[in-house]
């Protein structure tokens, strides 16, 4: 194994101490260096991991395995609001209509 490598991102010759480890690769670290590699991430969460994180809920929740996650969190959550509420509706439809009418009187939800 090399001593040195060289970073795909700012071109320079480093140590292999600078850089992340990654059993996948053939060398056994990252392509980038840890200061190009946090830099990337620092990048990613600031702004465009908000999108990126908004398209893979969307495609994962289309899976048959999303979609059992996202209805066993609704479940869940229509649970908590009947409790409070003291009311029973059989439907996501009712429980909509009934949203909509208990918005209307001006009262907070309470958020999940």
């Amino acid at each position: 194994m090399p001593a040195y490598k060289t970073c795909c991102k700012c071109k320079e010759t480093k140590p292999i101490n600078d850089f992340y480890k990654n059993r996948t690769r053939r060398d056994g670290v990252q392509v980038y260096c840890k200061h190009c590699q946090e830099a990337l991430h620092r990048v990613y969460y600031q702004g465009a991991g908000k999108e990126v994180r908004k398209r893979y809920k969307k495609k994962y929740y289309a899976t048959e395995t999303g979609k059992l996650v996202k209805n066993k969190w609704r479940k869940k959550a229509e649970g908590v609001v009947r409790e409070e509420m003291g009311v029973s509706y059989p439907s996501l439809y009712s429980l909509a209509l009934f949203f909509r009418a208990f918005r209307a009187q001006n009262v907070p939800v309470v958020e999940i």
